[in-house]
């Protein structure tokens, strides 16, 4: 499902533990399938949307996400083709409480 949610030409970049990171789409969302899920660990993922822009065909969002011991921001940019939006930038930080 989550493959659904972003463009093939996608990409996950940011930082953690002020470690750059970088990957392509198929990367991220490989490493995701391959980690055990927060429901699987009995964690809740705590999630707010701080901003949402939006102008013509594109978007942004920035998230604030607690999961997996993580103290996430993350920021979204979106672009509608034929009519349907997807994720085509990915930029998260980690930062530490």
């Amino acid at each position: 499902m989550l493959r659904s949610v972003f463009d093939s030409r996608a990409v996950v970049v940011g930082e953690i533990h002020q470690q750059p990171y970088y990957k392509t789409v198929e990367a991220y969302l490989d490493g995701v399938a391959s980690r055990e899920s927060p429901e699987k660990l009995g964690e809740r993922v705590q999630m707010e949307l701080i901003s949402l822009d939006v102008a013509s065909n594109i978007a942004s969002a920035k998230l604030h996400v607690r999961m997996l011991g993580f103290n996430y921001f993350n920021f979204l940019s979106f672009i509608r083709q034929t009519g349907e939006w997807r994720v085509i930038t990915k930029s998260l930080t980690h930062v530490e409480e």
